[in-house]
């Protein structure tokens, strides 16, 4: 049985936000409203408001279904998580007392002799930018860390200079850069950085 004209009806169906495999929904031939849920922590539904969808009467939609492109962002609790986290790690590699700090995203280039008394202070960590990831595989992170602006920490350390050819206290700043990856974490409603 064919719908009159102009009917519409509303769909709704449940699949988490950013899964582009997600189920479908077998409906009659009409024009319907698709508004986007979830409670995914990492990716909520954009403020766009609800998307029109038109499903042709055709003899086999399943052809060609109708499909509904529904834009997400990253939630702002998720932001906040990934910032305290970088924080916290950025934080640890200053207490470091080398100017190599394994693991961390900072060190200082080039060689330095006798170096002692290394000290990193005057942290600004980077402002970075959480998106979704293009086309994440099956075990890929479903979102990517990416640096806006670089941020900085000054070191300090007692070392032979070219200059003097004695040991002098030398200052330099050294730019920090952020990437990584963002998946959802162990505990319910948080998320993981993982550099």
């Amino acid at each position: 049985m064919r719908p009159p004209k102009g009917y519409t009806e509303r769909a709704t169906t449940k699949t988490s936000a950013g899964e582009p495999g997600g189920p479908g929904l077998t409906v009659l031939p009409g024009t319907y409203t698709v508004t986007p849920t979830s409670t995914d922590p990492l990716f909520a539904p954009a403020e766009t408001g609800p998307v029109r969808v038109d499903v042709p009467a055709t003899t086999d939609t399943r052809a060609d279904p109708a499909r509904a492109v529904l834009a997400v962002r990253i939630r702002a609790e998720a932001v906040a998580q990934v910032d305290e986290q970088i924080t916290a790690s950025l934080t640890d590699c200053t207490t470091q007392n080398t100017l190599t700090p394994p693991g961390c995203p900072f060190q200082v280039p080039g060689i330095v002799i006798g170096a002692a008394d290394v000290r990193w202070t005057g942290l600004q960590p980077p402002v970075v930018a959480i998106v979704p990831a293009d086309e994440p595989g099956l075990t890929d992170a479903p979102a990517t860390v990416r640096t806006v602006t670089p941020g900085q920490v000054t070191v300090t350390c007692i070392a032979f200079t070219s200059v003097s050819r004695t040991r002098d206290s030398i200052t330099r700043q050294v730019p920090i850069e952020i990437g990584g990856s963002v998946s959802n974490g162990t505990q319910p409603g948080t998320v993981t950085w993982s550099p």
